[in-house]
């Protein structure tokens, strides 16, 4: 009889089946914290923020403007779930001129509070002629903007 030197066939297929286990194991160890971890924590912060956005509403009550259109004095009030920190608004002249006022919100206003008041009188740069429209976006922490969550009026008074 012949001696046969080398390894069964089973134990072959059992060692070639281990091995690309491990490669599997390995390849996709590598493409989850690479590739998915960054890409699935970017997707995490931007759906934070986007119901953090949903849940905030404000409402204009009342807005003036200058003779001029330099300055602007508008009541908003968070009608909203979650704190606003600041506000942008944009003021849209009837030959198309926009102009923009950011005031500058220190602490956060929470629900069913007044952000800002007609007695504080806001810059508006550059004036606006005419002023026809009035946008106003809020503010969440870290200042993020919320675009899709604007209100907007066309009712204007002058002071």
């Amino acid at each position: 009889m012949k001696m046969k030197k080398g390894i069964s066939p089973i134990i072959s297929v059992v060692l070639i089946i281990a091995l690309t286990i491990v490669l599997f194991l390995i390849v996709s160890n590598w493409i989850q914290s690479s590739v998915l971890k960054p890409g699935m924590e970017e997707t995490d912060e931007r759906l934070t923020g986007q119901l953090d956005c949903l849940s905030t509403a404000i409402d204009i009550s009342s807005v003036k403007v200058n003779s001029g259109g330099s300055e602007i004095k508008l009541n908003v009030d968070n009608t909203g779930d979650t704190d606003i920190y600041g506000l942008t608004i944009r003021v849209i002249g009837g030959d198309g001129s926009v102009g923009t006022a950011s005031p500058m919100i220190l602490s956060s206003v929470g629900p069913l509070g007044r952000i800002i008041n007609t007695g504080t009188a806001v810059a508006v740069s550059p004036a606006v002629v005419s002023p026809n429209n009035v946008e106003v976006y809020p503010e969440l922490a870290g200042d993020k903007i919320c675009k899709d969550q604007f209100e907007n009026t066309n009712n204007i008074g002058t002071y």
